[in-house]
């Protein structure tokens, strides 16, 4: 699956962690829900990818994007190891 960057992402607030990157998500469609990350300068591509998997090992994804920066704070605790 394909992970685009975006500039502004919709939400403010992360869920949780999934691979130690902050993340949110969101009901796509009755197939699954979208995911965003927020990533540092220094994450990697296998970084993103690996959290990519571990979440849809945990939860069905149908979509991924991911940004620069660091959400506002968190509003759930929700982490996926």
């Amino acid at each position: 699956m394909r992970i685009p960057q975006i500039n502004n992402p919709e939400y403010e607030k992360a869920e949780g962690y999934c691979n130690g990157l902050p993340y949110n998500t969101e009901l796509a469609s009755s197939a699954g829900c979208s995911i965003h990350f927020w990533v540092g300068l220094d994450t990697t591509s296998a970084d993103l990818n690996m959290a990519l998997h571990k979440a849809r090992c945990a939860r069905d994804i149908v979509s991924a994007t991911y940004s620069i920066g660091s959400p506002a704070g968190f509003w759930a605790d929700q982490d996926i190891n």
